[in-house]
């Protein structure tokens, strides 16, 4: 795994745990998101996770990269 920052490992988490809080709107409230973090930041750790591989956006959503784990 790539060194990603907290907020990136923190929603790549969520993404993992509820795969069904697929937008940054939703992502933000995931248990493994801490308090405090904005859709902005989210926003800005998905990009960080397209990047490394581990996202891909879908029609549905944000999803887990096929491969990513």
């Amino acid at each position: 795994m790539s060194e990603l920052s907290e907020i990136a490992t923190a929603v790549l988490e969520s993404l993992r745990e509820q795969p069904t809080l697929n937008t940054p709107s939703l992502i933000v409230t995931g248990a493994s998101v801490p308090d405090g973090v904005d859709k902005a930041e989210v926003e800005r750790a998905l990009a960080e996770l397209v990047a490394a591989g581990y996202v891909k956006h879908r029609a549905t959503g944000w999803k887990i990269a096929p491969g990513a784990g």
